[in-house]
């Protein structure tokens, strides 16, 4: 609550690179909390308790709302072609206040295109009542924001649920990535997901990208975008500018 009320948190973002011509796509909205004394408060450790104190629906509205309104100023700069990418807790569907409603009022308060949207949920989200999950995705969906599932692969149930509920990305998970270096069953067990991702029509992104060689079994195998260490840490709003400038040119 404190970090809230005073102003120690801010966004840093991970960008998100077309395997096929290299250039910057798309940015992950990351919370960061510095506090008042300059320690650096990791997000594994306050996102929880922001869930646990209910304050989880107010930091996910400030994220939204910044990282939005980022996505002017970049346009501004002319960078028309970044998709935002912010992640988004159960507790933010189930509030007082319908999450869908909220993203249209963010939209049309900042002037976007809700196709520059993406939302990205976990499999947790599922765990109550899928029926009335369905239902609450496809609203935003309705919208043109796109839906990521994050950390495909980790759970028990993801196969049905890109069967029965509306994403348009599946992220394979760093776990999946990182075993690419790791013989040719972690190697065939990634690209089985990428194929499952295009057959069904899906983007597939791959996170943890932390060397060549995995970067280009991710290449030839066909997955669309790529995130990670090797291509960029988590940055400033300023260092995306650079990059895309960069890209362009």
């Amino acid at each position: 609550r404190r970090a809230l009320d005073n102003d120690e948190l801010h966004l840093a973002y991970q960008p998100q690179f077309d395997t096929k011509t290299g250039a910057l796509c798309g940015v992950e909205a990351l919370v960061r909390w510095t506090t008042a004394s300059g320690e650096n408060i990791p997000p594994s450790t306050f996102i929880p308790i922001a869930e646990e104190i209910g304050v989880i629906g107010e930091l996910g509205r400030w994220v939204m709302r910044t990282a939005c309104r980022q996505l002017v100023n970049w346009r501004k700069e002319g960078l028309h072609n970044l998709r935002l990418a912010v992640n988004v807790s159960v507790q933010q569907f189930y509030g007082t206040v319908d999450l869908a409603e909220q993203l249209r009022a963010i939209l049309v308060d900042k002037g976007l295109s809700a196709d520059r949207l993406e939302i990205e949920v976990t499999e947790s989200l599922f765990m109550r009542n899928i029926e009335d999950m369905r239902a609450k995705l496809q609203r935003v969906r309705d919208l043109g924001i796109r839906i990521s599932l994050d950390d495909f692969g980790t759970g028990f149930s993801s196969l049905s649920y890109l069967r029965t509920l509306p994403f348009d990305v599946i992220k394979l998970d760093r776990s999946f990535v990182s075993d690419i270096d790791h013989g040719d069953e972690g190697r065939t067990l990634a690209i089985t997901i990428i194929n499952m991702a295009r057959n069904l029509g899906k983007t597939c992104i791959a996170e943890g990208v932390e060397n060549e060689g995995q970067l280009a079994v991710l290449r030839d195998a066909g997955c669309d975008l790529v995130q990670g260490f090797l291509l960029g840490r988590p940055m400033t709003a300023e260092d995306i500018s650079r990059i895309a400038t960069a890209s362009v040119a």
